[in-house]
């Protein structure tokens, strides 16, 4: 494409990475929080906590499935569309099933006391319930995102050039987008849920309904590689926006405003904090140096462990008694370091563990 870039952007692959690695603060962050989660919690708890979860919870996956749509249209325009959708759909459905088959099933028995007298209705509420999904539900999600993407290209070969001649300002791009979420969410409404009560397999429809609209216009903005640095160099009305999103959120007044105003507002206030991350990012980490190669390489399995890992380790740690605040950081630091280095140590050496946990042949 004439516009696009072939320097590799480091920034990005980081970016993706942090995003990801982000999920041990957030998920460890409940142990700590008023909010009811998969552990008991500890008997000290601060509302410090609930805003680090209200913090990430706004813009952190946003922040995934946009780039994903973009290393997606980079992927199909480098290798060709049946590459992308067999390469991605094994690099996504492989970790999914041998987690949701082995690690997730363990936590679910042994940690969080499921019930396994009741062989059928464990089964039953395992899988159709959607319980072994636990934190990878975002795989499954992007697994119909992959296989939607490819069926457009399939059907209108034309349209990757047909959007990049498209023009699109900033404000348009913001306007875009919120309207497709506004849209996406209330089609999502009419579809048939599952009669389970989970999601159909792993197709969680509220998660897909809401953040597809984020991978598409990640596709567009690979293609429309001007537009993509008004939006990263535009950091200070990202910043404004996402100033005003988070007055609104730790202010407490989502619940006073017009639910259709914050409806169509927190989309963009997503993407903004988004474009103030990438602009940090492209500032200080557009490089190919060690710090980005190792932490961009092992953050999928790093994801992947971090929830199993804080299930396993929370007994322990809770029994430090050294203060919420303390406990905490040795809570990330411990799951952070045990995964990171079980990658390095364990799964990248062994080439079947590195295909069941990274999707790909070493």
């Amino acid at each position: 494409m004439g516009n696009t870039e072939s320097k590799r952007l480091y920034y990005f692959d980081f970016a993706r990475a942090t995003f990801l690695i982000m999920g041990i603060f957030y998920h460890s962050a409940f142990v700590f929080s008023h909010k009811p989660w998969l552990v008991e919690p500890s008997k000290e708890l601060s509302w410090v906590f609930d805003y680090i979860i209200n913090f990430l919870r706004e813009f952190r996956m946003e922040g995934f499935f946009f780039i994903s749509g973009f290393f997606a249209m980079m992927t199909i325009l480098k290798r060709g569309k049946d590459y992308f959708v067999v390469s991605r759909s094994i690099r996504l459905g492989v970790p999914l099933f041998f987690f949701g088959l082995t690690i997730n099933l363990l936590c679910e028995v042994v940690y969080l006391g499921v019930d396994i007298h009741n062989s059928f209705n464990a089964v039953f509420n395992y899988f159709l319930g959607g319980s072994w999904l636990h934190h990878l539900w975002f795989l499954g999600v992007l697994i119909v995102m992959i296989l939607l993407t490819w069926g457009a290209v399939v059907l209108v070969p034309s349209f990757p050039k047909v959007l990049e001649r498209v023009k699109i300002s900033y404000i348009l791009f913001l306007i875009i987008l919120t309207g497709m979420v506004f849209l996406s969410r209330h089609l999502g409404f009419r579809v048939l849920n599952s009669p389970f009560g989970g999601p159909w397999v792993f197709f969680v429809k509220g998660k897909f309904f809401y953040y597809f609209p984020f991978f598409v216009v990640g596709l567009i903005l690979y293609l429309k590689q001007d537009l993509l640095r008004t939006f990263i160099n535009n950091w200070g009305m990202n910043l404004m926006i996402s100033i005003v999103q988070f007055i609104i959120i730790f202010g407490g007044l989502r619940e006073v405003l017009n639910r259709y105003l914050i409806e169509v507002f927190f989309p963009i206030g997503a993407i903004a904090t988004v474009g103030v991350w990438l602009f940090i990012f492209k500032k200080f980490f557009d490089r190919n140096s060690t710090l980005t190669q190792n932490v961009s390489e092992a953050s999928y399995s790093i994801y992947l462990l971090h929830q199993p890992l804080i299930i396993v380790t929370a007994p322990l740690i809770l029994k430090l008694d050294i203060g919420i605040g303390f406990e905490y950081i040795v809570f990330v630091s411990f799951v952070f370091v045990l995964s990171y280095f079980f990658h390095r140590l364990v799964i990248r050496k062994i080439p079947i563990f590195y295909f069941l946990m990274n999707g790909k042949w070493r």
